[in-house]
């Protein structure tokens, strides 16, 4: 003890506060002689020590923060001088207790003390320059009788600007350093906030400072909360935001910290509301993916819910992590807000058709209840059926419409106008009968746009036909009206289904809603104006057919109407190249437009053709051969 060189000063000791022989630091309770007042003597031994230039240079720098530091949290600076064994730095004594001594602290205390805190670091952050204290733990943190709480230790402070920046050895003490302080790089206001972040985290969880590393990974992340009971969870988000490892998702000064503390009761706890304890999965088709959607509501004012999804253990299921499932995902997974939409998918390609299957989502969650329960209930799709084409019936309708579309343009000129505008509404047809309820439901308005674009080539259909059928007189004129009303009707038929649809959309519940969709499908239903007339007799019978045959209802249409459609297309295109309108060699605009137009026309009703009678039922067996074949490795019930 180096009393004598101390009562030189002035200062008499009472007894030693504590001592770091290695660092050669001891601390003293000492009173000064000619004022009486009690006060702390830092004493900073260099001889016999393994001090060195930095450390030096550490005595120095809290002298000069100090010096410009008024505050009630922080000793104030008194007096500095040499002794024969090396410097020693006076402060204000303090009858108080570190947060390290353990203690068991209530919740109001330790937001109390968090609130003290980040006051002197508002303080200290409001300074010019700004002062970083870079070593903020409990051991640096007193607490006294009357929860009065003060910031010491300032010998790793330093100044802003210059002195912030990056410094030749890192300075703070491990586990409570920021990633930024540890790899040496630039530090900002925000940089405080981890240490005391992890300060209260060992006051909550009841950890030693020592040992606060181990729940650090390797990403830099501290994982406190399952230490922390399910009661003491309402202000957990908060202090994740504190001990973020990278600074931008960080609180960015103590007084935002402080601004989004103050208005959390520690006590009160979010609630979870679920839109559905139940969700259905209901497929069409084998294999799919199948979505539903949640919502999670927290209506407690002032806290956060946040939580993350696991899908129950079943033992039919393949081993899992809560993280990871074979065949059922959660997005997002984790989650933190007051309301969440979160999306479900279930894959159904790992499943055996045509079953059903009950699985269970684990909601866990800051909540007092901690966990829920979501019931899952997938009802796989239907193989396909192996499909053979009816060759005879689908022969004799091409070879009637090859006919048909023979004698049109023998007689009209329009006749190719018709086929290069015409027929490609009968794609138009095709794809608004493919489209199914789930499709509606994810793209509405892809399927109110082919409305539209049929709309826009039935018009033109109706024109031409109405156009040609006028020259035939009053005659013609009492026909062209009998094919618009059929038009019409007929348009209707095919597109009911549709309508239904759609009017069990969200967005077409409203009068407005209804009133768009009948503007839409009034002129859609002239679309069907140039089958309307043959769709009874001769279409239906047809697609009837290839059902018998595995092919689905609306498939069996489409074959039927791409069929009639080809034909029509062949008969015209070839009378007209046989009787020259179209064989001449004068390549002008108009014969290369209308080349052009042909190709894209007859190509797409081709290309149709080959998808619904070659491609899709190649695929579906395809498909029943795989699905036999891994029929073993499926998931069971």
């Amino acid at each position: 003890m180096n009393s004598e060189s101390i009562l030189k000063q002035g200062y008499q000791i009472i007894e030693e506060l504590g001592h770091n022989l290695t660092g050669g630091r001891v601390t003293y309770k000492a009173t000064h002689l000619l004022s009486g007042q009690t006060v702390v003597i830092k004493e900073f031994q260099f001889l016999g020590s393994s001090w060195t230039e930095t450390e030096y240079d550490a005595y120095e720098q809290e002298i000069q923060v100090l010096r410009h530091l008024s505050h009630p949290g922080i000793p104030r600076y008194l007096d500095s001088f040499e002794t024969d064994e090396g410097f020693c730095l006076v402060q204000q004594y303090l009858d108080a207790q570190s947060l390290a001594i353990p203690h068991p602290w209530k919740l109001e205390e330790i937001k109390h003390i968090a609130i003290s805190v980040l006051r002197i670091l508002t303080y200290l952050q409001s300074q010019t320059p700004p002062v970083i204290h870079r070593d903020i733990k409990p051991e640096n943190i007193l607490v006294d009788q009357n929860l009065k709480v003060y910031l010491i230790d300032f010998g790793f402070a330093r100044l802003g600007g210059g002195e912030v920046g990056v410094s030749s050895v890192v300075k703070g003490t491990m586990g409570f350093m920021p990633p930024e302080q540890l790899f040496n790089r630039q530090l900002t206001p925000g940089s405080d906030l981890y240490g005391l972040g992890a300060t209260l985290i060992c006051l909550l969880a009841g950890v030693k400072s020592g040992e606060i590393g181990t729940l650090i990974d390797e990403d830099y992340k501290l994982h406190f909360s399952h230490l922390i009971p399910p009661m003491q969870r309402g202000w957990i988000s908060w202090l994740e935001k504190m001990v973020q490892p990278l600074p931008k998702t960080r609180f960015s000064s103590a007084q935002e910290a402080l601004i989004a503390l103050k208005p959390i009761n520690v006590h009160r706890l979010p609630k979870v509301r679920l839109s559905h304890p139940m969700l259905l999965f209901k497929g069409t088709h084998w294999p799919e993916k199948i979505t539903q959607k949640i919502t999670l509501i927290n209506p407690i004012p002032n806290t956060i819910l946040w939580g993350r999804w696991e899908v129950a253990p079943h033992p039919c299921d393949p081993p899992h992590t809560p993280y990871d499932h074979s065949w059922i995902s959660v997005t997002p997974h984790q989650f933190e807000g007051n309301i969440i939409e979160c999306t479900i998918t279930v894959d159904t390609a790992h499943l055996l058709s045509a079953e059903t299957y009950q699985r269970q989502l684990i909601l866990h969650s800051n909540t007092s209840e901690e966990t829920k329960i979501v019931h899952l209930e997938v009802e796989t799709g239907t193989l396909p059926k192996t499909q053979k084409l009816e060759y005879i019936s689908l022969s004799c309708l091409f070879i009637f419409c090859f006919c048909a579309g023979a004698i049109l343009g023998g007689i009209s000129s329009f006749s190719v106008w018709l086929v290069i505008f015409g027929l490609p509404g009968i794609a138009v047809v095709d794809a608004l009968l493919t489209t199914n309820l789930v499709q509606l439901k994810q793209n509405p308005s892809s399927s109110i746009l082919v409305g539209v674009l049929g709309s826009v080539i039935g018009g033109i259909v109706a024109s031409m036909f109405l156009g040609i059928l006028y020259w035939f007189g009053p005659v013609g004129i009492s026909i062209g009206l009998i094919l618009v009303s059929s038009g019409i009707l007929g348009g209707v038929i095919l597109g009911v289904s549709r309508l239904q649809e759609l009017e069990k959309l969200e967005s077409s519940r409203t009068i407005l809603g209804r009133l768009i969709l009948g503007l839409i499908f009034f002129p859609y239903s002239l679309t069907s104006l140039v089958i309307a007339l043959l769709l009874p007799g001769v279409f239906i019978p047809v697609a009837d057919l290839q059902k018998a045959r595995g092919f689905e209802i609306l498939q069996g249409r489409q074959l039927a109407l791409l069929t009639g459609a080809v034909g029509l297309a062949s008969g015209i295109w070839a009378v007209n190249w046989v009787s020259g309108t179209l064989s001449t060699l004068d390549l002008s605009a108009e014969v290369i437009f209308v080349l052009l137009m042909s190709v894209a026309s007859g190509g797409t009703l081709v290309y149709l053709w080959c998808k619904q009678a070659i491609l899709i039922p190649r695929k579906n067996q395809k498909l029943l051969a795989h699905y036999q074949k891994s029929k073993a490795k499926l998931i069971q019930l």
